[in-house]
């Protein structure tokens, strides 16, 4: 049998086994995840920007979606000519925001790419919302602009460092102009996802049960998906010496 002081190792043993667990447990109730996509503010993707410290960074980043590569590249073709000219454009990294009916965002700029010739592509879905273009200081007064689902917005030239911000939904109960449609931008859609046969069996890969729950979401709520590349073309990497034009 054990003797006393065996005994006592194992019950050190156990004890400091059973803390760990329970540490981890700890951890573990700590962690928040988001059980619903209702308690969404925002997700990121590429190079995630950090809110405190207000820079990129290249240990910070998760792989850039194909499909919104594809299409952000393909809407920058059709409206900055001469970028193609300077490589394109190049989706490395987006933002995107979930508003529910009483959510709006403060003026601000994005000024913290290292190249501000490349736009800041911004995709609208679900419900309309009352989007306010400043100018370069906070002093100039906004331009109110009806943003709809399905439209797209391109901060670039003059209006790349305007100051920018939502300023209201509107909701289903108001009346607002529906959205133009238009096959040019709908056949891009559908060439950004990967497929098999005709463009018209393209969107038959996604679930119904998804396409439902993602059709009752922005019933009431509006996401915005806001798309820019982050690097001058030539370079592939942040490195610590790197900083923003602006800075």
């Amino acid at each position: 049998g054990f003797s006393p002081v065996d005994i006592g190792r194992t019950k050190c043993k156990d004890m400091t086994g059973n803390k760990r667990q329970r540490k981890e447990r700890k951890e573990q109730r700590q962690l928040k995840h988001y059980r619903s996509p209702l308690k969404l503010s925002w997700a990121t993707l590429g190079y995630h920007y950090d809110w405190t410290a207000r820079t990129y960074t290249e240990d910070a980043k998760s792989p850039m979606p194909i499909q919104l590569q594809r299409l952000s590249e393909n809407l920058a073709r059709l409206v900055t000519q001469s970028d193609q000219r300077k490589g394109g454009f190049v989706a490395s990294a987006a933002i995107a925001n979930y508003y529910h009916t009483k959510q709006v965002m403060g003026g601000h700029r994005d000024d913290l790419e290292f190249d501000f010739t490349k736009p800041v592509i911004s995709i609208s879905l679900g419900l309309p919302a009352i989007f306010l273009l400043g100018g370069k200081t906070r002093d100039e007064p906004p331009t109110a602009v009806l943003a709809r689902p399905g439209d797209v917005m391109f901060l670039a030239g003059e209006s790349r460092l305007a100051y920018h911000g939502m300023a209201r939904i509107i909701t289903s109960a108001e009346d607002a102009p529906s959205a133009a449609s238009s096959e040019d931008i709908r056949a891009m859609w559908i060439g950004a996802w990967p497929h098999s046969g005709n463009a018209q069996g393209a969107g038959n890969i996604i679930p119904n049960s998804e396409r439902e729950a993602v059709r009752a979401y922005l019933s009431n709520h509006r996401i915005n998906i806001n798309i820019r590349q982050v690097l001058p073309d030539d370079v592939e990497r942040i490195t610590d010496d790197m900083k923003p034009p602006l800075s």
